[in-house]
Order: structure tokens, then sequence, then C-alpha cells
């Protein structure tokens, strides 16, 4: 079934970082596959400059694992200190 939320361009995949919280405009680009005994995942969130990358020597799917620790990555940073020093680009 198609879903309007979730897009595909030059092989990666868009989803709403959260699809339950309609506030979160965050979106997480991820990619994911399995072969010959092995699965792997790697996504990112661009606003919040975080990346998640899962492999294992399984051929089971990764996905929900890479994608909840995206989620709980964003969930975290919510609660941190907003005093917090973030490091500026170069």
């Amino acid at each position: 079934m198609r879903n309007p939320q979730h897009m595909m361009g030059w092989g990666w995949i868009q989803s709403p970082l959260e699809e339950r919280d309609a506030k979160n405009k965050k979106k997480m680009l991820w990619q994911c596959g399995e072969s010959g005994g092995f699965a792997g995942f790697m996504g990112f969130v661009k606003e919040n400059q975080t990346a998640v990358i899962v492999l294992s020597n399984s051929s089971s799917s990764v996905d929900d694992i890479g994608q909840n620790v995206l989620i709980n990555l964003e969930k975290m940073a919510k609660k941190m200190d907003s005093t917090f020093p973030v490091p500026k680009e170069r």
C-alpha cells in the first residue's frame, strides 16, 4: 500500500521522524538491505546531525532497530539542557 508520507529519491527513503507526532516536521532519510546472510540499515536526520548505522550477520531486517534508535535519539535531545554547547559548523 502506498503511503503519501513516505517518499523515495535517489534510492533513499524519506519518512517522518515520528509518524505519531504531527507537530514534528523532521524527516528521517534511510536505506536498508539484506544479502547473503547479512542485513544493514543506515539512516540520518539532517536537522539533528544524527546518523545511525546498524549491521547484522543475520538476514533478518534491522530497519526497526535503526529507526527506533533515531527516534529515541530525538527524544533524548529534547530532554537535554538547551545550554549544552553545540559545536559550530566549519
